[in-house]
């Protein structure tokens, strides 16, 4: 066998709900599709074949056990097994168009629009249908008429409830970074794939059937627990993490196997995901990629649980991100955060936008690393974690600083500081002065320069460092 989401508009919380692939509390910013590509990308242009999917379902049917091994292989985190710059993307999902019409009527129901709105939208969307009938339909030409529909609801939404709104223009946007199939297939319509909208104080008698069901999975979801429900289920999942935490790997998976069997036997469904995700771990932790990310990828889908499916998203999106796999990682990170808005979990949102931010830091595009950045810091403020808020504002700086960003990573560095302060973490705090000064030379201010690193011997010296005294006097004596 082995080998939702919150967004704020305004002062109006949502949900949007499709395919967990929406950043939360963050603008819908386009994958840029126009970064320079790697010679393995450009061989590899999709991020796992379907042949290497069958492979990794066919493994997943047919073996009964963990996969234990004498001998761990490992491999660097730049290449597979097979040599390849290759990755299976189980993110990845295709929306029929057929899918986003159905939805949006049924939005333009939910929230009760008059019959001149429905009619606008029904010209815009007769439009779409009749395009997406014919044999090669035109994409441009749907996705023209999806975002103007969409601000024809949003707008009527901003009136309503009299202040402004984007949700079905941010859901659009959404959709647009996944596949879409243009070719309409009213068969191929899902659920999961519908957008939830803001609500007045009184929820309108209009709100259709599919948005409830919408609503009561997230309800459901209170019944999921990180721990095994049944006793003896318990005791061998934390015998495994036991043996894990000593990277004793066999016995581990012999536990794991263990608890997997009696959660069979007692139908603690809940249990099953835990135990995916745990030797999934063990799996990430030798560099047997392929293999971890099935597993997360099985605990991701075999829960309702958020928490849950934040921690398996993010470890597929790192997998994906130490691969070089820029869109995969992407699509894994969104969906983590996605998962991590249902619990208010602002912090884990805060690691995966650092982490976006990085790629494009990575690939020098500044501004998109720039946009990132500022939402990681802004969601790091509203933790009222002084020590969060000080690390990425410091992280940040750096990257900027090394993308000839000299104006951001001062600001940065000057934000840093202040949260430093609050933590009284003079060493922290002494290393940005430190740093910024390093800036300051570059826009030709030695006294300012000089200023700050005065300032950071000075805390060096109360912090008894008599090497980074050392090493500050020697900077000033050069300028």
């Amino acid at each position: 066998m082995f080998k939702g989401k919150i967004v704020r508009v305004a002062s109006v919380r949502i949900k949007v709900m499709y395919n967990s692939l929406y950043p939360v509390n963050v603008k819908p910013y386009a994958v840029n599709r126009g970064y320079v590509k790697r010679k393995e990308d450009e061989d590899n242009p999709s991020s796992g074949s379907k042949a290497q999917m069958q492979e990794a379902q066919e493994q997943n049917s047919s073996q009964k056990t963990f996969e234990k091994k004498d001998n761990y292989t490992s491999f660097p985190r730049q290449q597979y097994p097979n040599g390849q710059q290759t990755a299976i993307d189980y993110s990845r999902s295709t929306v029929n168009v057929a899918q986003i019409i159905t939805d949006f009527k049924n939005t333009t129901a939910a929230i009760g629009a008059p019959d001149d709105i429905k009619s606008e939208v029904e010209t815009y969307l007769g439009l779409i249908e009749k395009e997406s009938l014919k044999t090669d339909p035109n994409g441009k030409i749907i996705q023209t008429n999806l975002k103007t529909a969409s601000k024809v609801l949003d707008n009527y939404i901003a009136d309503t409830l009299k202040k402004p709104s984007d949700v079905v223009e941010k859901w659009i946007d959404a959709l647009f970074l996944q596949k879409i199939d243009f070719r309409s297939d009213p068969t191929a319509i899902n659920p999961a794939f519908q957008v939830q909208l803001p609500q007045k104080q009184e929820q309108p008698d209009t709100i259709v059937e599919t948005i409830n069901k919408q609503e009561d999975v997230v309800k459901d979801s209170s019944k999921y627990s990180l721990t095994p429900q049944n006793k003896e289920v318990k005791m061998a999942y934390f015998k495994g993490r036991k043996y894990a935490a000593i990277n004793d790997t066999d016995k581990a998976l012999s536990a794991f196997e263990n608890a997997l069997k009696l959660a069979d036997e007692t139908e603690d469904e809940s249990a099953k995901p835990l135990i995916f995700l745990e030797v999934a771990k063990i799996y990430d932790g030798h560099d047997l990629l392929p293999q971890a990310l099935t597993l997360y990828n099985k605990a991701a889908v075999n829960t309702q649980d958020p928490t849950l499916k934040t921690k398996a998203y993010y470890a597929m999106a790192k997998i994906y991100d130490d691969a070089v796999q820029f869109h995969p990682a992407m699509e894994h990170y969104y969906a983590s955060i996605a998962f991590a808005g249902e619990t208010e979990n602002l912090k884990s949102q805060t690691f995966s936008l650092m982490r976006i931010a990085k790629m494009y830091a990575d690939r020098y595009n500044s501004q998109e690393a720039q946009n990132y950045y500022q939402n990681a810091q802004k969601i790091a403020e509203e933790t009222k974690n002084d020590k969060l808020a000080a690390e990425v504002y410091q992280v940040s700086a750096g990257k900027m600083s090394t993308l000839n960003e000299t104006k951001p990573a001062l600001d940065y560095y000057k934000k840093s500081s202040y949260y430093f302060s609050q933590t009284n973490d003079a060493i922290e705090l002494a290393s940005n002065y430190d740093k910024s000064s390093d800036l300051m030379l570059q826009l030709g201010n030695k006294n300012k320069a000089k200023a700050l690193l005065e300032k950071a011997k000075n805390i060096y010296k109360q912090n008894n460092s008599p090497k980074e005294v050392f090493r500050i006097e020697q900077k000033l004596l050069a300028i």
